[in-house]
């Protein structure tokens, strides 16, 4: 075959290959194209999406509406905004916890661009849930008696609580759970500019099973001294955000023993 031919059957090759992809892309040719959404992130009270911008004078700018529902079954208009042809990412808040959302981008095709109007592109997305009623149960005490290293007898008295909570249904893969107590940072020295009393971490541990409504701190209190208890959800597979948010207890102070 000589060069001619050669070089005409590779443009032959690459206009028809030209030709699919534009019919493949563009069912109506005076409308621009969606704006893809590449990443969502949420929290209990916001999102932060990211799209794709065009990268040519065609576009203006984009718009972005968020619904409250699902691509099914689309509520009420939360928030729209509009933003210019060089920004592909922003913070929305104001929004629900463990709550369904749509978000919808869509072009703003410039008086330039031969466009009449623009496609959407729509994406479902979940909050983050919070835990609520987060409560601690009486407590009960008991002694303790161990040995030192010089073999000499000690008592404690140790105090257990069960912990409740309300279970999520779903949106989450695991719990952790903490007990905090408030107290001076350094318990050996006077209480100053330079040892305040802050919370810190008792222990904590992981609950596998989110049905789970309560959980036993075993012989972890002493008497007399603050404590709260902290939970927080795992995301699963397939959730939108990236780490739960802590909720508390109200505080309680121990009693003092008997």
């Amino acid at each position: 075959m000589s060069k001619f031919r050669k070089l005409m059957a590779v443009a032959a090759l690459l206009f028809a290959s030209s030709s699919v992809f534009v019919a493949c892309s563009d069912d109506d040719e005076s409308t621009m194209g969606p704006i893809s959404i590449n990443s969502v992130q949420s929290t209990s009270s916001a999102v932060t999406l990211y799209w794709t911008i065009v990268p040519n004078s065609s576009c203006d700018g984009y718009n972005v509406t968020i619904c409250e529902g699902t691509r099914a079954n689309k509520g009420s208009v939360v928030l729209s905004q509009d933003f210019d042809n060089r920004t592909a990412t922003a913070t929305f808040s104001g929004l629900k916890q463990n709550t369904s959302y749509v978000a919808i981008t869509k072009g703003i095709p410039s008086k330039s661009s031969g466009f009449s109007d623009a496609y959407t592109y729509e994406l479902e997305f979940m909050t983050a849930p919070l835990v609520q009623n987060i409560t601690a149960g009486t407590i009960s005490y008991r002694d303790i008696t161990t040995e030192d290293s010089d073999g000499n007898e000690i008592t404690e008295t140790v105090g257990t609580f069960d912990a409740t909570w309300t279970a999520l249904s779903g949106n989450a893969g695991t719990y952790t759970i903490a007990l905090q107590k408030y107290g001076l940072a350094d318990p050996t020295k006077p209480e100053g500019d330079d040892n305040k009393k802050v919370w810190s971490a008792v222990t904590s541990a992981t609950i596998s099973n989110i049905a789970t409504v309560s959980y036993t701190f075993k012989d972890l209190i002493v008497p007399e001294t603050t404590y709260r208890v902290g939970l927080r959800p795992n995301p699963s597979n397939g959730d939108w955000y990236a780490a739960g948010e802590w909720q508390y207890s109200p505080e309680f102070t121990s009693p003092a023993a008997q």
